[in-house]
C-alpha cells in the first residue's frame, strides 16, 4: 500500500504569483506496477491536522476535492473496504494558523516523522523552499518508504487565483505519478 503526503505553504501576503515549475523525483528500485488502481485517504495519527488551515477551514475539502478529481482522472478510485494500493494524505500550512514553530520547522517535523526513510537520491530541502510551495509525497505504506515526490514552487497567494494554482500544480504533479 502507498501513503501520499502533501505540504503546502501558504502566505496570504505575497503580492504575486510565481510560474509552476513542478518537479518530481521517485526510488528507481520500487516497481510501481504493483500498484493497484485503488486508493484511499488516510487518517491522521497525530493532531497536526487542527494546527493547520484554521483560518480557511474550506482549504481542506477543496484539496480533497482537487486530489480526487486528478486521481480520478488518471484512472484510480477512492475505495473505503481495505482494497487500496496506496494511502492518500496532505498537510497545509499557512504562517497565520496559530503554529508555534516557524513553518520551516514545522514542516521538517512533519517530514521527519514520515519520510525518514527513502532510496530516493538527494531529497529537496523544504527548509530552502518558497512559502506557497506544494510537496506531494507518496509512501509505500507497508514499508513506510518514500518512493516519489513532487513539487511545485508555486506563491499561492490570494484566494481569487488560490485555488487555480492549485489546480494547477497538483494536475502537474499527478501527470507524472507513476513514473515512466
Amino acid at each position: 500500500m502507498m501513503l501520499i503526503s502533501m505540504v503546502v505553504l501558504l502566505n496570504p501576503v505575497y503580492a504575486e504569483t510565481a510560474l509552476l515549475d513542478v518537479k518530481v523525483r521517485h526510488d528507481r528500485k520500487f516497481d510501481f506496477s504493483q500498484l493497484n488502481n485503488n486508493y484511499q485517504w488516510v487518517k491522521r495519527k497525530d493532531s497536526s491536522r487542527d494546527l493547520v488551515a484554521s483560518n480557511d477551514p474550506d482549504i481542506n475539502e477543496y484539496f480533497l476535492s482537487v486530489v480526487n478529481k486528478n486521481l480520478a482522472a488518471r484512472g484510480y478510485q477512492q475505495s473505503f473496504d481495505g482494497s487500496a494500493s496506496f494511502g492518500v494524505d496532505y498537510e497545509i500550512i499557512i504562517k497565520s494558523s496559530g503554529v508555534q514553530n516557524s513553518l520551516e520547522d514545522y514542516a521538517e517535523q512533519i517530514r521527519r516523522k514520515r519520510l525518514s526513510t527513502t532510496s530516493i537520491p538527494s531529497l529537496p530541502n523544504i527548509k530552502n523552499m518558497k512559502e506557497g510551495t506544494i510537496v506531494l509525497n507518496i509512501m509505500n505504506m507497508e514499508t513506510g518508504y518514500l518512493i516519489w515526490i513532487g513539487y511545485a514552487e508555486a506563491v499561492v497567494v490570494e484566494k481569487k487565483n488560490r485555488e487555480e494554482l492549485i489546480d494547477q500544480a497538483i494536475s502537474k504533479m499527478l501527470a507524472k505519478f507513476p513514473p515512466e
